[in-house]
């Protein structure tokens, strides 16, 4: 029962069920139209498990839930480890703000034998001066 002019709660099904038991690497990041490329020798994982995000953000492994919102989902509770890593911080901050900040997201999947597996996606964002980001991801590094 949901009282007149009070909107529906979002459906219970994650959004990102589509990449469901996926891990995805981040490709670049940043503003839309100029993404920048990752340090060379980094890597930024993804992996998606029923309202998990987990992974690794450069230097920490890091792990969220993620919640439906309308026909997207937002990112909460993000936790990580706490090594500091010389070079990578400043790209691992923007990447954890990124995904504070989901504004929509889009896969990309591919018939991979008889299962459908995502294969590219994108998850938009706000960066932090209120500029349209987006984190570019694959499914091989």
């Amino acid at each position: 029962f949901i009282p007149a002019g009070v909107t529906a709660p979002p459906t219970e099904d994650t959004p990102a069920g589509e990449a469901d038991s996926s891990v995805l690497y981040l490709a670049s990041y940043g503003v839309v139209g100029t993404p920048q490329p990752l340090i060379e020798g980094s890597q930024i994982t993804a992996h998606f498990a029923g309202d998990q995000i987990s992974g690794n953000a450069s230097c920490n492994n890091y792990s969220g839930t993620m919640v439906p919102v309308n026909d997207y989902f937002n990112v909460t509770g993000i936790i990580t480890t706490r090594q500091f890593c010389d070079g990578l911080m400043d790209q691992e901050n923007a990447y954890l703000a990124a995904l504070g900040a989901i504004t929509g997201y889009q896969w990309t999947e591919q018939l991979i034998g008889s299962d459908m597996v995502v294969t590219s996606g994108q998850i938009f964002y706000t960066t932090p001066d209120g500029a349209a980001g987006v984190l570019n991801y694959t499914s091989s590094q």
